[in-house]
Order: structure tokens, then C-alpha cells, then sequence
């Protein structure tokens, strides 16, 4: 969990932590951005790590990435499946796992629609690195 303070009130950042949904905050952070920190925070945990819930979480990228169709495959079940179990705000998600264009990378997309609202599906997009660094963004829709 994030130990830094958000603002001169002392309230923790909104984008993760237990009490996150149960902050009054008059700032709500963007949809989009809240989507990378839920999707970040399943791929920085592996199963089993979390005693509260330990179906939270991916298998660890350093084997995935050398591991070739089947470790995407297994990425693209075990990410969906995560955010499933752990997001309930969201449904119809969609993860889609393939290579990227340079080396042995993996690339990420995601897609899930916030069951409060209608219209269009939140995105994020990603890479995976060979180390296992993972780089996530929400696509800019404002144009």
C-alpha cells in the first residue's frame, strides 16, 4: 500500500489501498487512471502472497516472458481472473496478452466496463519487459 499522503488533509491516495472506495474525496481520480492502478496492483502480486486474498495476483513475469504462447495464454487467464475476483465494480473484462514488437516482450491490452456506467469501455495498454518490468498507460480518448 501507498505510504504517502495525497494532500495537506492526510488522506491516502485514492488509486488503491483498503479504504480507498470509502474516502469522501471532492477530487475522484479518472476512471481510466483507476483502471492502471487496479490492473497494477494485480500484476505487481502473485497468487497466494496475499493472506486476505490469496487468489489475487499473476505469475511472475521472468517466466512468462521467455515461455511463449502458452506463458501469454496463462498471463491473459490468470490477469482476467484476478481483476474479476478482485474489482467487483467492474464486468465484461477482456485481457488480451501477445508479443511485442521488439524482443521477447509481452503486450498488454485490457479492456472492462465500470458497472455503474454506460459508454464507452475503460482501456489500459501495457509491456511487459524480459526483466519483468511492467509499463501500463490509459490511452489518451480525449481527442
Amino acid at each position: 500500500m501507498t505510504s504517502s499522503r495525497s494532500s495537506s488533509d492526510g488522506r491516502f491516495p485514492r488509486e488503491r489501498g483498503l479504504f480507498s472506495r470509502l474516502v469522501d474525496d471532492p477530487a475522484p481520480i479518472a476512471p481510466d487512471r483507476a483502471l492502471v492502478g487496479v490492473v497494477r496492483l494485480a500484476l505487481a502480486t502473485r497468487v497466494g502472497e496475499s493472506l486476505a486474498s490469496p487468489h489475487l495476483g499473476t505469475p511472475d513475469f521472468a517466466d512468462l516472458v521467455h515461455g511463449g504462447g502458452a506463458a501469454a495464454r496463462t498471463l491473459q487467464t490468470d490477469l482476467r481472473a484476478a481483476l474479476l475476483r478482485s474489482e467487483p465494480t467492474l464486468q465484461s473484462v477482456q485481457v488480451r496478452v501477445a508479443a511485442g514488437a521488439e524482443g521477447p516482450t509481452l503486450r498488454l491490452d485490457v479492456a472492462a466496463q465500470p458497472r455503474a456506467r454506460r459508454g464507452r469501455p475503460l482501456v489500459v495498454r501495457g509491456e511487459v519487459s524480459p526483466e519483468g518490468a511492467v509499463l501500463l498507460a490509459a490511452p489518451d480518448t480525449t481527442r
